[in-house]
């Protein structure tokens, strides 16, 4: 054998025990956190695995505490809430598991260092959406059935721009960080048909729902509500706020508010009766009768008034007087209290003392 091959066979040689020696080496531990990314609420539980993907490449993957991992060390962000392990004592050997919550709104990242059985060490991060939403307002609303326009049609079977219209109610929309990534919708749980909603109080654009605006895009901090039906019970409209990553999945955080639809439509009623003297009814006198609202004069020709008699001494006289009215919305206050007086007299002309009342309106 020629001295050539000789050293051909002799590099050959070095280089399989060299490879062989480097394929010897300890490797370092590979480390995995799941879920990467985890999109949750203000005290809400969220948990993290850091055992099923990580492995020691010399060993496998761990099975607890002796050969391949054998340490999972946590850092927590400051704003992580009762976490286990525990911020004083972050490390622990088997599970590889680790939960917190967070009082805070943010963004933020956590890690996890692994080392095994050889000292080696490897990291691995994940980061954590903190997100809030917030939807305020409901109530009342009123039944959009006046002219404020002049058009000569109801304003709620209008679309706008509508002069002077005010009888819309606003609600706030916020959500918390403003950048959130994912969607925000807004839906009717129920009573949907008996609203509408707008983006101005003039009654432009519509906003259909279920409405989804990306915060990254921005978020309409403030919509308009139009009644546009009468409720039949109390607080039966119930709108949604709501905040997804995965459409497909539940909502992170939601907020409501409910709404009650009524008309101003409302009849106010006294009733009055003539009071006997020595237990003889007189009557009452009709002509003499003053309606009030709100320090207002009501003519009489406004009022409905039903008639109750009485037989005296073979002659009829008004005993009762039933007195009905339904205000127009401009002498309401809205909202507000409003005071109702009444009085009127006697044949005899003894003034009977007025019929004094209040009622709110939302």
């Amino acid at each position: 054998m020629n001295s050539r091959l000789l050293k051909i066979v002799f590099v050959v040689t070095c280089l399989l025990l060299y490879a062989t020696k480097l394929y010897s080496w300890p490797l370092d531990p590979q480390a995995w956190i799941s879920p990467w990314y985890t999109y949750t609420t203000i005290n809400k539980a969220v948990n993290f695995n850091a055992r099923s993907g990580s492995y020691d490449p010399d060993n496998g993957y761990p099975h607890c505490c002796g050969t391949g991992i054998t340490n999972y060390h946590w850092i927590w962000p400051d704003a992580a809430q009762d976490p286990t392990p525990s911020k004083e004592n972050p490390d622990e050997c088997c599970s590889g598991l680790a939960s917190c919550h967070f009082h805070a709104t943010g963004v933020y990242d956590l890690h996890v260092i692994v080392t095994d059985d050889e000292g080696a060490t490897n990291w691995d991060w994940a980061r954590v959406y903190v997100v809030k939403v917030n939807i305020d307002g409901g109530g009342y609303v009123v039944l959009n059935d006046d002219d404020d326009n002049n058009s000569g049609y109801p304003d709620k079977d209008e679309s706008g721009p509508i002069t002077g219209e005010n009888d819309l109610v606003p609600i706030y929309l916020s959500v918390d960080p403003p950048d959130a990534p994912g969607s925000v919708i807004l839906r009717a749980l129920s009573g949907g048909e008996k609203i509408k909603v707008w983006y101005e109080q003039t009654k432009q654009t519509q906003v259909t729902l279920p409405a989804t605006w990306a915060p990254s895009r921005g978020v309409p901090s403030t919509l308009w509500v139009e009644g546009f039906a009468i409720s039949s019970s109390l607080n039966d409209i119930e709108l949604e706020f709501s905040y997804k990553y995965y459409t497909s999945q539940p909502a992170v955080d939601s907020d409501t508010i409910q709404f009650t639809v009524y008309s101003t439509e409302v009849p106010i009623i006294v009733e009055l009766e003539d009071p006997k003297v020595n237990e003889v009814r007189s009557g009452l006198d009709e002509d003499s009768l003053c309606f009030w609202l709100n320090d207002e004069r009501i003519p009489n020709s406004e009022l409905t008034l039903e008639h109750t008699y009485e037989q005296v001494d073979g002659e009829q006289v008004l005993a009762k007087l039933k007195v009905t009215y339904i205000p127009p919305r401009a002498k309401l206050i809205i909202p507000g209290t409003n005071e109702v007086a009444a009085s009127i007299a006697d044949k005899v002309f003894n003034l009977m003392e007025p019929v004094v009342t209040t009622f709110d309106m939302p």
